[in-house]
């Protein structure tokens, strides 16, 4: 056998390492001989970023296991101890080895290992499929054997492998990581981020749990959106019954606890998405200064019982209903439509204002251009002193705790999050120190952009020209390094207009496609932003691209749509799931605005169970919907038994119901069956019930429940 300090990573050792894995590996079906018992049922812990981000120590991961321990968590089944990013040097040794960060880790990466295994926990790091990790320390790519064997040399449990700077192919590098994984011989839980095609890695040889969508955000519009990107891969999740290990769809760590998730109505709503959805039950907040409420949630063993019943199968989507509130209040409480044409409704009247100056809340490079307001910026922090960032065409300000969501651009508030400053040694733009926001920079996207985001400063020595600017106070220009000739701007260019609509109550909204990963393309209060603006303008009798995506609305079914005339009203909602598999999906491929009305004169919907390709005329228009949507949510498990989600999106306490019709496995004569109902979050068993079951549930919450065969 090896040692790890043998293995050197020169493309043809590589080469022979990893063919003589893969011989062994594919002999097996790519299954390590004898199998592990790993991830069986979602893994359950916590992870360093969503808190620490690059500022993880060995301080960090000790407080954390040891109030894990104490806590009560480790008790009710979380056992990971995760570091993510920036616990390890910028380069690897001469040997090929990663290298902990001394400085970090003064009494060694391995005593931390130690004495988080000694509280009978687990223990995770991260490492990157690319070049480089995320933060630009040293990645995977061409050293995967070396890298499993420390691993396993350091008794390591789980390993993150993160897609930045991809240099071949991911899934192939997450391949290679598999197969070294499996070669040392030590059980590893391997999470994966690319977004590999699922049909291929769920089936084992590629990790135990795979991202389903974007880096997730203390909010419920993101929370929602992850919830929607993983509805429909139900299909993939499964325990280890057939020999790899489990496979789950990861919806990102949880949130509870921090930004809106302190709330705790909201944090049990989406601890039950994550719980019925058998994501993995990774933690991000500080779990050292958790409150007795917030406890209460993670902590909740039936909530736990349903993501780590042994059957291991996640909830579908079953049922949608419309919410009988009228009034909306947040921009994720409507959706748009297509419905037949009604020129009595006020939503179906739509007036497009032509915008010659866009400007979007978010950022973007592009040709410097002294004469273009929206690139010129008022810079006072250029002298080192952290002050706001603001954009003279719309006078708002960069915001570090907006980062996306909403947007980068808010209102000037004097805020500590708007506060930046040219730092001298490095050419970043730092975030302010005092308000916890130091450790973030402005960065071009994956080096070229066109996008600017805000991102963890880069340490020295590692490619950062991306993160380094030019201020020029004579022109108010913030030019980009990486990308000579470039400069921020808060537009991405092209002018182009709105499609509003005044609602019932008068309120006026403006149609927003930046939406459509929470649940299609929906209203949201005018503001000059980038996913309200619509190029090229609609012309009046002229056709132009709008593409939706839409699911069935209530009580319609694959076999009721085949034969039925088109519904009133569809909601789009993203690639909708219902309980046959993926069901409608709309794309208006040419509307026109006639008079006030946005006409669909080629609708294709495809149905991916009966239909194909339908083409539906322009009697069809799109509206604005001013009810939320009620979802129900469920799960078999072990006994006969369900898990029942009641998820209420709309702005208002509503009633939910669900008929026992609808469940899957399907239940033997629906209408008579009975089933003793206990609700999770109320602690109550509420009865027994016959044929259906509703309740009452809160604003942005859920009804948690274990279904009984009675």
């Amino acid at each position: 056998m090896f040692s790890v300090q043998e293995l050197k990573t020169s493309g043809m050792e590589r080469l022979m390492f990893l063919s003589l894995l893969a011989f062994c590996g594919h002999a097996a079906g790519l299954r390590f001989p004898g199998g592990f018992d790993v991830a069986s049922t979602p893994p359950m812990g916590w992870n360093s970023w969503n808190f620490y981000g690059c500022s993880v120590d060995e301080q960090a991961l000790r407080s954390a296991a040891k109030a894990m321990n104490a806590s009560g968590l480790q008790a009710v089944g979380y056992e990971y101890i995760n570091s993510d990013d920036c616990w390890m040097l910028l380069n690897r040794s001469e040997a090929g080895q990663l290298i902990p960060n001394p400085q970090k880790f003064p009494s060694g990466l391995q005593a931390t290992i130690d004495y988080v295994h000694s509280l009978g926990l687990k223990f995770g790091l991260y490492t990157d499929a690319g070049s480089r990790t995320c933060a630009g320390f040293a990645g995977a790519y061409g050293h995967e054997a070396i890298d499993a064997w420390t691993y396993a040399q350091w008794e390591l449990d789980y390993l993150k492998d993160d897609a930045c700077n991809i240099v071949d192919n991911c899934l192939t590098d997450y391949s290679d990581m598999q197969l070294g994984l499996w070669a040392s011989r030590r059980p590893m839980v391997l999470s994966v981020e690319c977004q590999p095609p699922v049909e291929i890695v769920s089936q084992g040889g590629y990790g135990n749990m795979r991202r389903v969508g974007h880096d997730i955000q203390p909010s419920w519009k993101s929370m929602t959106s992850l919830v929607d990107q993983g509805s429909g891969l139900w299909p993939f999740a499964h325990n280890n019954s057939g020999g790899w290990g489990g496979w789950w769809n990861d919806l990102d760590m949880i949130e509870v606890g921090n930004g809106e998730f302190s709330d705790v109505n909201l944090a049990q709503a989406h601890f039950t998405m994550w719980c019925i959805m058998k994501a993995p039950l990774i933690l991000g907040n500080n779990l050292s200064a958790i409150t007795p409420d917030i406890l209460a949630v993670l902590a909740n063993p039936q909530a736990i019982a349903v993501n780590q019943d042994p059957l291991g199968i996640q909830a579908r989507r079953l049922a949608v209903q419309a919410a009988a509130s009228t009034t909306l209040s947040l921009p994720h409480d409507n959706v748009a439509v297509i419905a037949s044409c009604d020129p009595t409704r006020p939503t179906q009247l739509w007036r497009f204002v032509n915008l010659s100056t866009p400007s979007p809340d978010l950022l973007y490079l592009q040709p410097c251009d002294p004469a273009n307001v929206a690139q010129v910026w008022s810079f006072p922090g250029a002298d080192g002193t952290p002050a706001p960032l603001q954009n003279k065409l719309t006078g708002q300000c960069i915001d570090a705790a907006a980062n996306f969501d909403p947007g980068m651009l808010t209102d000037c508030s004097g805020a500590q999050s708007q506060s930046w400053y040219l730092e001298a040694n490095t050419s970043y733009i730092r975030g302010n120190p005092a308000g916890s926001y130091g450790q973030n920079c402005l960065d071009v996207y994956m080096f070229t952009g066109p996008d600017v985001e805000i991102g963890t400063c880069k340490p020295p020595g590692v490619p950062n020209s991306n993160q380094q600017w030019q201020w020029s106070p004579s022109s108010g220009l913030i030019a980009s390094v990486a990308n000579p000739g470039k400069c921020l701007a808060a537009s991405d260019g092209p002018s182009g207009g709105w499609l509003t609509t005044t609602d019932q109550h008068g309120q006026t909204w403006c149609l927003d496609s930046g939406l459509q990963g929470e649940g299609g393309w929906q209203g949201s209060p005018c503001a000059r932003q980038t996913s309200q603006t619509f190029t090229p303008m609609p012309v009046h009798g002229q056709p132009t691209q709008f593409t939706f995506s839409a699911d069935a609305p209530p009580g319609w079914n694959n076999d009721q749509y085949a034969s039925g005339p088109l519904p009133h009203t569809r909601y789009v909602n993203g690639n909708w799931w219902d309980a046959q598999g993926p069901a409608w999906v709309f794309n208006l491929t040419a509307a026109t605005l006639h008079g006030s009305t946005v006409q669909a004169s080629a609708t294709n919907i495809y149905d991916d169970n009966l239909l194909g390709n339908v083409t539906v005329g322009s009697d069809f228009c799109l509206d604005l919907t001013t009810m939320g949507m009620l979802e129900v949510w469920a799960a078999p498990l072990t006994g006969g038994r369900y898990a029942v989600a009641l998820f209420n999106r709309s702005p208002a306490q509503d009633t939910i119901t669900l008929d026992y019709s609808v469940l899957q496995p399907a239940v033997v004569n629906p209408l008579s069956a009975k089933f003793a109902v206990y609700d999770i979050w109320a602690a109550a068993n509420r009865g027994t019930f016959q044929g259906s079951y509703s309740a009452s549930v809160a604003s942005h919450g859920t009804a948690f429940l274990v279904l009984t065969p009675a």
